[in-house]
């Protein structure tokens, strides 16, 4: 016999956090312990579907749709070492 839990089946998704997250480069990603080329990092965040805009050395970032778990700077400085490897660093 199955046995089933009480759930109901919903069309809602989780809300699009559409929060501007902006981090500045030199304050956040040398935090990383090795100085990352400005290129490399837009190429990364470019390639995961991030909106972003660049003035100077500060990024404005959006996180797609699908990017329930990035809500703040944190976040967005963690996905550094996630694509490039944490070995490199």
């Amino acid at each position: 016999m199955i046995r089933f839990i009480d759930s109901k089946i919903s069309k809602k998704s989780e809300k699009r956090n559409d929060k501007k997250i902006t981090i500045e480069h030199d304050l956040n990603f040398k935090s990383l312990g090795q100085d990352i080329e400005k290129v490399f990092i837009l190429k990364i965040f470019k390639s995961l579907g991030f909106e972003i805009k660049v003035k100077n050395t500060t990024y404005t970032l959006i996180s797609p749709s699908h990017r329930f778990d990035i809500r703040n700077q944190q976040d967005i400085i963690e996905e550094i070492p996630r694509v490039y490897g944490y070995k490199n660093f």
